[in-house]
């Protein structure tokens, strides 16, 4: 697979292992669109005698069409966030979104990061987006993630991502083929349909 992209991701590196093939293009570039389905809450937290609010965030990380639920908490007027992908992980950095019975009622144990994703499985949005990377966030979808920001290693392996997505790619319908007219290359030269040979 022949990846063309500004920023490296934690697999990129095998394209020099196993081979750039320039018949299998990944043109990764970040961008952001809406239709997220995700839903977050917000809790006030004091650490080392400070106290700010954060967001958390049910969210998903999809790859070539398989989703993968993800917790994403993030610190007011900050941009940065962490990812993760079990309730062991979240619980252990962040012992005060322990569950209560007056609050965070989406918290109802070991399995609650899957509670909210019944169904989700089946939709399919990498196809829908044309996108083999997408992080549905809140209200938005970002498609072409770069998964190492998302702590993503964790779940798949560099050549898990790689051999997944470069299969994604190379089983894309390429785009049908137009036979060139005489018009299209008479455009193609920089001149129009009302342009005539006789007025220059």
């Amino acid at each position: 697979m022949y990846i063309i992209s500004k920023y490296k991701d934690y697999y990129d590196y095998l394209a020099q292992i196993y081979g750039v093939d320039k018949k299998v293009v990944y043109f990764r570039k970040p961008e952001i669109v809406e239709g997220g389905m995700g839903y977050s809450t917000d809790i006030r937290i004091e650490r080392n005698g400070q106290s700010s609010l954060y967001y958390i965030y049910h969210d998903y990380i999809w790859i070539c069409d398989k989703s993968f639920p993800v917790v994403y908490v993030r610190r007011e007027l900050t941009d940065f966030g962490w990812f993760y992908y079990s309730y062991e992980d979240l619980i252990a950095a962040w012992p005060e979104l322990k569950p209560r019975k007056s609050r965070f009622k989406w918290f109802t144990g070991r399995n609650f990061l899957l509670d909210h994703f019944q169904g989700v499985s089946t939709a399919k949005l990498n196809t829908k987006y044309d996108c083999p990377q997408l992080w549905t966030h809140h209200n938005n979808i970002h498609k072409d993630i770069l998964l190492k920001d998302c702590d993503f290693q964790k779940m798949m392996s560099p050549e898990q991502v790689f051999q997944n997505v470069s299969m994604w790619v190379s089983a894309k319908p390429e785009p049908p083929q137009t036979v060139p007219t005489d018009m299209h290359r008479f455009e193609a030269k920089g001149f129009d349909k009302k342009t005539s040979f006789r007025n220059m």
